[in-house]
């Protein structure tokens, strides 16, 4: 995980809040992330259906009927008559069959249910990456703005210091009225960058708000991350859900082989009607009947087998997804620490720069000050001054951005 400076939020007034803190916040606010609640419940309303299938089934049923024909006895037995059979029949009964064993279905088929569980769950992971992706890039483009914003506000001091030099040169007749002005109009530009910053700063804010759902404002602080290194292990939600979807497969075998297994029950009926089992009774007599059955679907025409060949096409194409996935994530790894690398440098050519545009600001000052030089001279240097510091501040908040995308490359 990225390593951050975790500092608590109680007792503070203004909101601090780490890049770890965000995407925590983030999750809790996705919508979608309250879809795992429900699917946990239709697992459990699935799970106990089919557990059931071990439970007796019991059915109550009734008919009445009148049939155009019965039984007829017609031999001559000395002193015995047979009475004619009723044409309209009665039977109330209960069915009972209890299933034995179903070959595994029942245990094949709640294994299958969990692994489509976990792989419907697991789409919500990949999902939630793109949100930690975009709140990655308001919290660093926040970073960004408030960083060039604070160089700004420093040069401005610097500005506006040389602006009351300047105006004390001019009250001693060493300098001109119109270069004081060129540096109250340079101040005037510098506020409209910092407004436009502030701006910018306010609308990353909103936008990072919005997804964690907090109310973040001006008075919101956020800390730098800290103690960054690139990580080499793979967490990816992606490959986790590629081996789900091959175990939710391996189960879907497992139930198709056990349709192939002959299915073992009890059964046992109970009734009342007219006739009972005598059929050549005219009376209302109760009546039961319990056994043991076999159900064996000898030959499905090869309907189990062409379902497993299609397991097998679906196998094949979740590993070249796979595949396909892997090879774009090893290009964007190889650009991320090329980008890394690049930025490593930059930020050692920058502070070169810092130093030895500050030295030539300086120097330009006092020049300034003697009217050696124009004030836009001066401001030519001042600003090379301001776009280096700029540069080196933007550079550091590129760098620990770039760690932060290689890791969440991996999965981080």
């Amino acid at each position: 995980m990225v390593l951050l400076l975790l500092i608590p939020l109680s007792g503070i007034s203004q909101t601090r809040l780490t890049l770890n803190e965000c995407r925590d916040l983030s999750r809790e606010n996705f919508p979608k992330m309250k879809q795992v609640e429900v699917l946990n419940k239709i697992a459990e309303l699935k799970n106990r259906n089919t557990q059931s299938n071990y439970l007796p089934q019991i059915d109550l049923k009734g008919q009445a009927t009148y049939q155009s024909d019965v039984i007829e006895i017609n031999l001559p037995i000395p002193n015995f008559s047979f009475d004619p059979v009723s044409k309209d029949q009665y039977k109330m009964y209960l069915d009972v069959k209890q299933t034995i064993w179903d070959g595994g279905m029942t245990k094949s088929k709640k294994e299958l249910e969990l692994a489509g569980l976990e792989s419907d769950v697991q789409k919500l992971e990949i999902e939630i990456q793109q949100v930690y992706t975009m709140v990655d890039a308001y919290f660093f483009g926040n970073l960004m703005a408030d960083n060039n914003l604070k160089v700004l506000q420093a040069q401005q001091a610097v500005l506006e210091s040389q602006i009351q030099k300047l105006g004390s040169a001019i009250s001693l007749g060493a300098a001109r009225e119109k270069e004081k002005l060129k540096l109250e109009m340079e101040n005037l530009l510098m506020d409209q960058k910092m407004m436009a910053l502030s701006s910018q700063k306010r609308s990353f804010l909103e936008m990072l708000g919005i997804l964690t759902g907090q109310s973040l404002d001006e008075n919101t602080n956020l800390i730098v991350p800290e103690n960054l290194n690139k990580q080499t292990e793979q967490l990816r939600p992606e490959l986790k859900y590629f081996n789900l979807q091959t175990l939710e497969l391996n189960s879907g075998d497992k139930l198709l082989k056990a349709t192939r297994n002959p299915l073992f029950f009890g059964f046992g009926q109970a009734g009342y009607g007219k006739p009972g089992f005598n059929m050549l009774s005219n009376e209302f007599a109760p009546y039961y009947i319990v056994g043991l059955g076999l159900n064996w679907r000898v030959i499905d025409w090869k309907n189990s087998q062409r379902n497993r060949e299609i397991n097998i096409q679906n196998r094949a194409m979740i590993a070249t997804l796979q595949n396909d996935f892997l090879q774009k994530q090893a290009l964007q790894k190889v650009d991320a620490a090329e980008k890394i690398n690049n930025l490593k440098e930059l930020i050692q050519t920058d502070e070169k720069m810092v130093i030895g545009r500050k030295a030539i600001a300086e120097s330009a000052s006092a020049e300034l000050l003697n009217g050696i030089i124009t004030s836009t001279d001066y401001l030519i240097d001042l600003n090379a001054q301001t776009v280096a510091q700029i540069n080196l501040e933007m550079h550091k908040i590129q760098l620990i951005q770039a760690i932060v995308n290689y890791n969440s490359i991996l999965g981080y």
